[in-house]
Parts: structure tokens; C-alpha cells; sequence
């Protein structure tokens, strides 16, 4: 999804990122402290979500950074 505003957010301290996907629906955060994390993401009509398919903040997946590691975060918009 291009244009979509991306959103990570670690869940121990609350300290959040965001960036704007590409043309392709890409995005990506370089040098990430290790620790656990949830992402949302808004598109450009104003529709938001976090990963997986969850509405709220309290029913998306928790992900666990690591040091030296890629995680991917590929998800479905809702209807």
C-alpha cells in the first residue's frame, strides 16, 4: 500500500518511529534498539489498523526485535 503512514512503537518504554511507505508498500527502520514492538499503520483516506488485521492497540501483535535481525511485518488491509 503506497502512501500508507507507518507507525512502530515499543511497547516497554512507548517510544514510537514513523515513516511513509513507498511506491511498492515498502517501508523500513534501520538501527532499531532490541525489544518488543507493535505497529499500526494509517493510509491515506484515514483508515488505521495495527499488525495482525487488529483495530485496536491492546489486539495487535506484540513483536520481538533482536539484535542483528530483519523482522517483516507483511499485513492485509481490512474491509
Amino acid at each position: 500500500m503506497a502512501a500508507a503512514t507507518f507507525n512502530i512503537t515499543n511497547t516497554e518504554t512507548a517510544f514510537g518511529l514513523q515513516t511513509t511507505t513507498n511506491a511498492d508498500g515498502r517501508y523500513s527502520f534501520d538501527k532499531l534498539n532490541p525489544g518488543p514492538v507493535k505497529v499500526s499503520f494509517r493510509t491515506a483516506d484515514g483508515h488505521r489498523q495495527y499488525a495482525y488485521q487488529a483495530l485496536t492497540y491492546d489486539e495487535a501483535t506484540e513483536f520481538a526485535l533482536e539484535l542483528g535481525t530483519t523482522t517483516t511485518v507483511d499485513d492485509t488491509l481490512l474491509p
